[in-house]
């Protein structure tokens, strides 16, 4: 799995927990408040395989990490909008205003991501894309749970 795949398969993964969220009723707030703990899991591993291996690679290939200051200003964004959702009690009619304010900051980054960062990114060898996806699913793997500490979502 190239690099770019990994990185869609987790936007499409978000999507999936978002739109599960929308369909929970307001009232079932166990569950609710677990697909936000879900959701905040996966952004926040997430960003950080974006900013730690996947945004590097991809300043290579622009030469400058200045073309990624959107993207990294785009995580600066949702993780404050998660921080926001998460300190929400689950039985707050606000709550879903806050997640769905959420999912539309990750789903717009995630198309500008896949319509002008991915394509550059695969201007790299597709040997180097695959390396950089097996370390990034490894970096997940080794990332588990919320992270509180230095931890930027998107």
């Amino acid at each position: 799995m190239t690099a770019t795949q990994v990185l869609k398969r987790d936007h499409n993964a978000l999507k999936r927990l978002f739109a599960e969220f929308r369909r929970t009723p307001v009232r079932a707030h166990r569950k609710r408040g677990e697909l936000l703990t879900r959701i905040a899991s996966e952004l926040t591993r997430h960003a950080r395989v974006e900013a730690e291996i996947f945004y590097p690679a991809l300043g290579r290939v622009l030469g400058t990490a200045e073309g990624l200051a959107e993207a990294r200003s785009d995580h600066d964004a949702v993780a404050m909008f998660l921080a926001d959702a998460l300190a929400t009690d689950a039985t707050d009619p606000a709550l879903s205003d806050r997640v769905n304010e959420l999912r539309e900051l990750v789903v717009a980054h995630a198309s500008e991501e896949e319509d002008e960062l991915f394509p550059l990114a695969e201007t790299l060898p597709q040997a180097e894309l695959v390396r950089l996806g097996r370390e990034m699913l490894a970096r997940k793997d080794d990332l588990t749970g919320p992270l509180t500490s230095g931890a930027t979502a998107a």
